[in-house]
């Protein structure tokens, strides 16, 4: 004799609502919104002078605060706002991508010479990425975020 089991989905506890909602829902939508609460996020600690973990960067040495030239005085990875202003976010496929496109002197990648440092120019780290053969992490506080937004997408 056959055995099995029928599974019927009534709409108990707004269940069936959901899942129907779901299944009408294109998760893309919420990629343009992810990706500008990174961006948040990156440009706060740029405003705490800190990497995404909550670890200060290293103090600017005295011959730079010296040769500083516009109105960033003191502030670390300021003195233009070139680096912080071009910080933005990409949706890409089913994912967003955060980061800067702007290069320094002989097309060194400025964004990646002060995120993991170079020569003489400390690393500085502005995203969440420890490591540039690591994969990035999000600090919890960020997944907490993007946790939200996916949460009021989906209404759950």
């Amino acid at each position: 004799m056959p055995v099995g089991l029928r599974v019927e989905l009534r709409d108990i506890g707004g269940v069936k609502s959901k899942l129907l909602k779901l299944a009408a829902i294109n998760p893309k939508e919420s990629l343009p919104v992810i990706g500008e609460t990174i961006v948040d996020h990156v440009r706060e600690g740029f405003d705490k002078e800190q990497d995404p973990y909550g670890s200060p960067w290293k103090p600017l040495a005295a011959s730079t605060l010296a040769a500083r030239r516009g109105n960033g005085g003191a502030r670390i990875l300021r003195d233009t706002n070139r680096l912080y202003n071009s910080i933005n976010s990409q949706v890409r496929g089913d994912g967003v991508a955060i980061g800067t496109n702007v290069t320094g002197g002989k097309k060194v990648e400025y964004g990646a010479a002060h995120q993991f440092g170079l020569g003489g120019i400390p690393a500085r780290p502005f995203l969440p990425w420890k490591s540039p053969t690591a994969p990035p992490e999000l600090p919890s506080d960020w997944l907490d975020d993007v946790t939200s937004i996916l949460e009021k997408l989906f209404d759950v």
